[in-house]
């Protein structure tokens, strides 16, 4: 259970940064890393992109969805 919760801050965090670096206003950016943290959690856990929201070698809008859809499966909402 803690490596969830380790997984779940660390893609909250991603997602907010992603959110800030692409310019979301502050007051919507809570609701946004509450409804999509599990995206960036999957892609995490995949290996497709970094800590700062990057996508590294081998990311692709297909592998990203794969991994989403695997995340869900095993981690249902």
């Amino acid at each position: 259970m803690s490596q969830m919760s380790n997984l779940e801050a660390v893609a909250r965090a991603v997602t907010e940064r992603v959110c800030r670096r692409n310019s979301a206003p502050d007051e919507d950016v809570s609701a946004w890393v509450d409804a999509h943290w599990y995206i960036a959690a999957a892609d995490l856990e995949a290996g497709l992109i970094d800590e700062q929201g990057e996508p590294l070698p081998g990311y692709s809008p297909e592998r990203a969805r794969t991994a989403v859809a695997d995340w869900l499966r095993r981690n249902p909402r």
